[in-house]
């Protein structure tokens, strides 16, 4: 027995007797209407594009819902596999924003105590450590403060000596780092 489905009206028929049919199966597995609506739609593309080797009319239905089934559980198995790679999206986004959140308040505090240890300075070295610090070069400090770019340099090595007893040794790479020596 030759199968209904070979040509385009024959197909539609067969489209029209069985959507229903394969809606509500759906329907009832994904409790949800729409998403039944366009499995069920994804179950037709698949027969029409295999009519060729349907060989019956059981053999259809048994397709078609073999079919449903299948591309059902496609969907169930891609859903799962979103839903755990946007929890290890935000759990990494969670891990990340902790960590960013510890090295801003590791930051902010080796700027605290920075400049703490930058106050205790004679007035003049803790200008140019300041003004260093704010990523100004000796020739701009030395115009600044009306003082030759040696003078810069002199007092910023003392400051530096002062600050390396002060400051830890993480510290003091930091404060290298942001003044850039």
């Amino acid at each position: 027995m030759n199968v209904p489905i070979q040509t385009r009206e024959e197909f539609k028929r067969f489209f029209k007797e069985y959507f229903p049919a394969v809606r509500a199966f759906l329907t009832r597995y994904a409790k949800d209407e729409e998403l039944a609506r366009d499995l069920a739609q994804e179950t037709f593309i698949k027969v029409y594009e295999h009519r060729e080797d349907i060989r019956d009319i059981e053999h259809a239905k048994a397709f078609l819902y073999t079919v449903a089934r299948r591309l059902y559980r496609d969907h169930c198995k891609h859903a799962l596999a979103r839903e755990r790679f946007v929890a290890s999206e935000e759990e990494a986004g969670e891990a990340w924003e902790d960590h960013e959140f510890l090295r801003e308040i590791t930051r902010q505090e080796t700027l605290r105590v920075l400049r703490a240890a930058i106050d205790k300075l004679p007035p003049r070295a803790r200008q140019v450590m300041i003004a260093s610090l704010q990523g100004k070069n000796s020739t701009e400090v030395a115009r600044e403060m009306n003082i030759t770019p040696s003078t810069v340099k002199s007092l910023k090595k003392s400051a530096l000596l002062s600050l390396r007893s002060m400051l830890s040794k993480d510290q003091l790479f930091l404060l290298l780092l942001l003044i850039g020596e």
